[in-house]
This record gives structure tokens, sequence and C-alpha cells, in this order.
């Protein structure tokens, strides 16, 4: 007790549990101190003078340069964050905190090791200072994170592009994990918050990453992205997941970030690479890799809108390419049901550019365009009525897809947009699909024979061809729509009311 007596306020404190760390190698006596440390950074720096901060400051820094060898990832990460908490409160305070960034992207030239060390203090110290803190330390955290963001990240960010770049292709553990780190930090970087939107105003498949035009001499480089297709192609997973992701980010990079003859050339490169791995279906049979491929497709057509490139061979090859893939892809419900919609995203982008209408225009891949449009509605709709058949009889890998009825909107939705570019073709064939699934519900219900299983199993099917009429009506626009278009929404509304009516007349008659 006598010890706790002789604690006489929060830097005695700080000054104690930062001993008692240079002294211990138990790591759970370390993850408590550790812990204890952040909760009386965030609550009780302010009240420390500048000697004990710097004090306090350099313990924890050279506690994380002693032990990193012995110490779990875990606890070097939580080490790295409660430093950059303090680094970040005492940004205006103390000139030396602003050095301690580069003294970790010194040490991290000495050896992998220590690569790895700096990488992962990198990508704790950009977390911290992206984090949203509790709102009475807002005000400050803004000002230390825009000088932050003009000047450390930038960086930041190209020591772990050099390091990234060292470690492809080689073969030790030691420089796979300097390429995950590496890559780790730089999807980091390019997620910061930059234009400083609070998380639930931006949108993830749409908002564009603002990063600053000073940026341009680390991207607009020869080569800035054969380095991640390459290492791509050499890595398995989880490697190849976090190449994919990165890509995810850098695709997101707003257009006006580059000029126009530079972003023709990004464009093409980009498209060109991501062709390369859906022709070959190259690390696709990673459910991972599958699905960043399918966020890649949509976040580069929804940022890019690929006219720089209408007329070059690669957009035919990409667009070919991608058709393939989702032909593939939207039979793997059950395998990756959160790709459907960046998937379908990227075919409502392609078609909003061009419809159908467009078939006869080979020049702009209208013939490619029309002959998709239509195959990814009717394999879609496909997919999903077989889906919920596999849920109704126990047989499928998980929940049937109309349990999450915002996902289920949103991707119909997007299925309405796909539909309403092409309308002669698929609305056609989400009339028949509607016909021939109202029929055979008719049929059960005549013959009789039919069980209250097998009724509501048929039932949850129809929601589909019910859900797709409705939406395909309701987004019609007035002043794009054709009599040939108002006569098939007349049909399917047809078809909608009659299933009605008859679904109706049996639960009347029980």
């Amino acid at each position: 007790m006598a010890v706790f007596h002789s604690i006489k306020g929060p830097a005695e404190a700080a000054k104690l549990m930062t001993w008692f760390m240079h002294q211990t190698s138990q790591v759970f006596s370390l993850t408590y101190v550790v812990n204890r440390l952040r909760t009386l950074v965030l609550n009780h720096l302010n009240v420390m003078d500048n000697e004990q901060k710097t004090d306090l400051r350099n313990s924890l820094y050279a506690a994380i340069q002693d032990k990193f060898m012995s110490l779990p990832g875990f606890l070097i990460d939580d080490l790295a964050r409660t430093l950059a908490l303090v680094v970040m409160f005492t940004w205006f305070d103390l000139v030396e905190s602003k050095g301690v960034i580069d003294s970790i992207l010194e040490m991290g030239a000495t050896s992998d090791k220590h690569s790895i060390l700096a990488l992962q203090m990198m990508r704790a110290f950009v977390e911290e200072f992206n984090k949203e803190l509790p709102p009475k330390y807002i005000s400050r955290q803004r000002r230390v994170v825009v000088t932050f963001r003009d000047k450390q990240l930038k960086s930041i960010f190209e020591h772990a592009l050099r390091a990234m770049r060292s470690a492809i292709g080689g073969a030790s553990e030691s420089k796979r994990q300097v390429l995950s780190q590496a890559l780790l930090v730089q999807r980091d970087c390019l997620g910061f918050d930059f234009i400083g939107l609070a998380p639930d105003e931006a949108s993830d498949e749409a908002v564009a990453i603002q990063i600053p035009s000073t940026w341009k001499d680390l991207i607009q480089v020869e080569g800035f992205l054969d380095a991640y297709f390459e290492g791509y192609a050499h890595c398995g997973p989880p490697l190849s997941s976090q190449f994919l992701e990165v890509l995810v980010l850098v695709a997101s990079i707003r257009r006006s970030f580059y000029m126009e003859a530079v972003r023709i050339g990004f464009v093409k490169r980009m498209s060109a690479g991501i062709a390369e791995i859906l022709v070959g279906a190259v690390g696709l049979d990673d459910v991972d890799n599958y699905h960043h491929m399918c966020r890649l497709l949509a976040r580069f057509r929804c940022i890019h809108t690929l006219v720089e490139i209408e007329d070059a061979p690669v957009y035919r090859t990409l667009l070919v390419a991608a058709a393939g893939f989702t032909a593939t892809g939207l039979g793997l419900w059950e395998w990756s049901a959160n790709s459907f919609a960046p998937l379908l995203t990227f075919w409502a982008k392609v078609g909003a550019a061009h419809d159908g209408r467009d078939s006869a225009n080979t020049d702009i891949c209208g013939d490619v365009i029309a002959d998709t449009l239509p195959r990814v509605v009717t394999e879609y709709l496909r997919a999903m009525v077989q889906a919920t058949a596999r849920a109704a009889r126990g047989d499928a890998l998980g929940d049937s897809p109309l349990e999450s009825t915002d996902d289920l909107l949103e991707n119909m939705a997007l299925v309405a947009a796909i539909a309403r570019a092409s309308y002669a073709a698929s609305g056609a064939a989400v009339l028949a699909l509607a016909r021939d699934m109202a029929g055979e519900y008719q049929a059960l219900l005549n013959g009789g024979q039919a069980g209250a299983d097998e009724v509501a199993a048929c039932e949850a099917q129809l929601a589909w061809p019910v859900y797709a009429a409705a939406q395909c009506i309701g987004a019609r626009q007035p002043y794009r729509s054709q009599a040939e278009d108002d006569a098939l929404d007349a049909e399917l509304f047809a078809v909608a009311l009659e299933l009605d009516h008859v679904v109706r007349q049996r639960l009347q008659h029980g």
C-alpha cells in the first residue's frame, strides 16, 4: 500500500508505469500497463508540464525499441497507438514531437526487422490521427491532423511505397511481413480523411479520394501501377488481396488529380491490368480476391467514365473480360454475397453511359454492352430464384437472399437501372420469367396436392420477378422512355396484378 500512497498525481503515475513497463516481460502485465497509460494520456496529459510530457513520450518510444523483438504484435500496436496520442496532444507544445515520425522512418531503413516495426508504428500513427476522438478533443485534433496530413502523411506513404517495391519478389518470411505492413500502411494513408467528412457522410462506393495535388510526384510516375499488378500476380493470399485492396483505393482517387494525358495513361493501364486478371482468372478462386476485384470494377467505373479509352482496344478487352467474370460471379451468391452490389454497380454505370440503343456502334463497344446487360439481369434473377429455392429446401450454405431487405432493395435498384438501359431485351426477360413462374405457381395450386411448405417455397421464389417488375416500372424515366418500353411496363404490371389476385384467393380459401 505504501507504493500507492506515494503516487501524487498523473505525472508520477505515468513515470511509475513506464518504469514498470521497462522492468517486466509479462505480456499480461504489459497489456494492463499500456491500457492504463492510454487512459491516463487521454484524460490527464494536459495537467503535465512539458518536461513530464517529454519523458513520457521518450519512455514509450524507448520501450518499443527495446522490447519489440520479444513482444507480440498486438502489444507493439497498443504501445505505438499510445505514443501516437502523446505525439498528437503535444504536437504544438513540443517541437520534438513532430520529429518522432522522422525518427521512426529513419529506424525503418536499418534492417527488415526494424522496417516491419517502423511500418507497424506508422500504421498505428495514421489510424490514431485519422480516428475521431471524443468531442472535447476534436477542435485541437483537427488542427494537428491538418498539419500531419499536409506534411508527414506523404512521407509515410512514400516510405511504404519504397518498402513495398523493395520487398516484392522476396521469398523470406521477413520480406513478406514487410510487404504486408507496407500495403496496410498504404491502405490507411489512401483511406485517410483528407477533407474532414464524418463517417456517415461518405458513401463507400461513390466518394472520390481527395488526395492533395502535392502527391502527384509519387503517383503520377511511370510504372506506378505496375508494382501492384506484379505483386498481385506473384503473391498468394492474403497478400494478393491486400494488393487489390490498395488498387481499389488508387482507382478511387479523384479524376481531377490527373492532367488529361496522364489520366488516359492511368485508365489504360488500370484497364489492362484488371482485364489480365479477369481473363486468366488469376487468384480469383480466393473469396477475398474475388470480392476486392468486384469492388475494384465498381470503384474504377464510378470514378472514371472510361470515355478516355472508348476507342482503344483495351476498352473492349475490359468489357468482354468483365462480362465473362460477371456471368460466373452471379452464380456464386452463397460464396460471396456482398460482392453482388459492386458487380451490379459496374454494369449500371456502364449502361448509364451507353445503353442498348448503341448496339450498332461497335466503336464504343455498343454490341458488347447491348449483349451483356440483358444477360446480367437474367442471370441475376435466375441465381436469386435458385438460391431461394435451396434455402427453402434447407440445402443452402447460408441464409436466403430474401432475409436482408436492405441488400435486396439495393441490388434490385441496380438491376432495374441495368434493365432500363436495355429494356427491349431485359424487360422481355423479366416478363418471361414472371409469366413462367406465375404459370408454375398456378399449376401447383390447381394440382391440389402441394403442401404448405411447397407453396411457401414457390411464393418465396416468386418474390424475385415481382420485385424486378416493381423496380423496373419504378425506374422509368419519362424523357427516355419509348412507347415500346411503356407497353412492357403495362404487361409487367398486368402479370403482377394477376399474381396478387391468385395469392389473395389462396389466402382466402386457406
